[in-house]
């Protein structure tokens, strides 16, 4: 697969079934996917997307890091579950932020994907938190240094 910048309409692609089907479209745009600094990712097999990841330059109040990134929005399509994908995404944004010496990345995870992100070394800060229709997740973050 190739891993390339995308635009923010391109992610609703498998944002909307992934994380929010069944509900409107419009609930695949984020506050921020169109700030210059907000990075779309996609991963293609055989020119088709199938993996996506957003990262967006936010503080989090939680942390003490002058500069950081919230990712959001990574999902790749069932079809292609277990190959890699997910892991290439976020590998390739860490590698991206650390060359624009960001400190830090945080992200809100489902609780169904907190092994998928542990493993990648992001460790828990604080408790379980419910965010209304969509689930119980956990805040995680990686210090980039």
């Amino acid at each position: 697969y190739d891993i390339k910048i995308i635009s923010a309409e391109k992610t609703h692609a498998v944002r909307h079934p992934m994380l929010r089907q069944g509900r409107p479209i419009g609930d695949c745009v984020f506050e921020g996917d169109h700030d210059p600094s907000t990075i779309h990712l996609g991963a293609f097999i055989d020119n088709k997307l199938v993996g996506v990841l957003s990262a967006y330059q936010k503080s989090a109040t939680a942390f003490d890091a002058k500069k950081s990134y919230q990712i959001r929005g990574v999902a790749v399509l069932t079809s292609t579950h277990r190959k890699g994908i997910g892991r290439a995404l976020m590998t390739h944004i860490e590698k991206l932020l650390r060359q624009g010496k960001i400190d830090l990345i945080w992200l809100n995870a489902r609780i169904t994907a907190l092994d998928f992100y542990t493993a990648l070394a992001y460790q828990q800060k604080g408790d379980a938190f419910e965010i209304e229709g969509i689930g119980t997740h956990y805040c995680l973050y990686k210090i980039l240094k």
